[in-house]
C-alpha cells in the first residue's frame, strides 16, 4: 500500500488530474483524495500519530512472563505488572 500512496503522490504532484490517476493506478477516487488530504494536511505520506491510549503492556512482555510461571493467574499477573 506504502508503494501505491508514493505512486498517487508522484502524480499528483506532477498534475495529474483523479480521473487519470484512478484509470492509470486502478484505485479509488476515495484513496487518491485520501492521499491528496494527507499531502495537504501534514505534507508528507507518513502515518499520522496514533491516538487513544497507550499500551502498558506488549505481547513479548506478557508470553515472557508466562513461560516463566506458566501456573500463574491472570489476576496474580496484573497484580504482579500493576495493570488492574
Amino acid at each position: 500500500m506504502e508503494a501505491k500512496r508514493l505512486e498517487i503522490a508522484t502524480l499528483i504532484c506532477a498534475d495529474h488530474t483523479t480521473p487519470n490517476i484512478v484509470k492509470r493506478l486502478r484505485v479509488t477516487h476515495q484513496t487518491v483524495y485520501n492521499v491528496h488530504k494527507r499531502l495537504e494536511d501534514i505534507g508528507s505520506l507518513k502515518d499520522r500519530p496514533w491516538t487513544g491510549r497507550p499500551v502498558k503492556l506488549t505481547p513479548k512482555a506478557a508470553k515472557k512472563a508466562f513461560e516463566a510461571k506458566p501456573t500463574m493467574s491472570m489476576a496474580e499477573f496484573a497484580r504482579k505488572k500493576a495493570i488492574a
